[in-house]
């Protein structure tokens, strides 16, 4: 019965490698690229698989930019897509970062009010509860949007630096879920704003 009993753990610790040795070296082989954005300061690392798309077509998802509203700011010309990176398979991942100027330094919490207010009047978005989150030396707060319009949530992570603020939205899409979270969270990682 003692042989059983060493056997069985010994079994189920070599099986579990099956099962994480693949996602392991899955990541490993991933290169990343960096982006950088010397108007904003924004950096990050994303996988190879994702692709930084063209301006026409951020301007083509976004609608027209007259569209955007961020909350605070009416005008147009204050709040830009600064990227919008897709993974290849196209199936409905994205991550986006969008800069506001600000009139003047708000704090956080004003300005995640101002933008969740902004969001809420539409009748078919629900709003999940703020969470704080750290991204390099910049606090922030995080929180999901659901629509009754649209399959996907995207989550949102609000961040002030002085007089800029940074909205950085995401969605996951169906396919490959799991290696896109893990994408994903490794953007969201690997960013940084000086």
């Amino acid at each position: 019965m003692s042989k059983k009993i060493v056997i069985i753990p010994l079994f189920l610790f070599f099986i579990s490698f099956l099962f994480i040795i693949p996602v392991v070296l899955g990541q490993t082989n991933v290169t990343k690229t960096t982006f950088q954005d010397p108007h904003t300061g924004i950096t990050f690392h994303y996988p190879s698989d994702w692709k930084v798309t063209t301006k026409e077509y951020v301007d083509a998802i976004l609608g027209d930019k007259d569209d955007i509203d961020s909350g605070l700011n009416k005008d147009p010309k204050l709040a830009e897509p600064i990227v919008l990176l897709l993974p290849e398979s196209l199936d409905g991942s994205s991550f986006l970062i969008l800069s506001e100027l600000l009139p003047f330094p708000v704090p956080i919490e004003k300005y995640t009010e101002l933008t969740r207010n902004s969001l809420l009047t539409d009748p078919t978005i629900t709003l999940s509860n703020n969470l704080p989150i750290s991204i390099g030396n910049m606090s922030g707060l995080k929180y999901k949007v659901t629509s009754t319009s649209d399959p996907y949530s995207q989550t949102q992570i609000l961040l002030v630096n002085d007089s800029n603020a940074f909205v950085v939205g995401y969605t996951v899409g169906e396919i490959e879920k799991s290696q896109n979270i893990m994408d994903i969270n490794s953007m969201v990682d690997s960013l940084r704003i000086d």
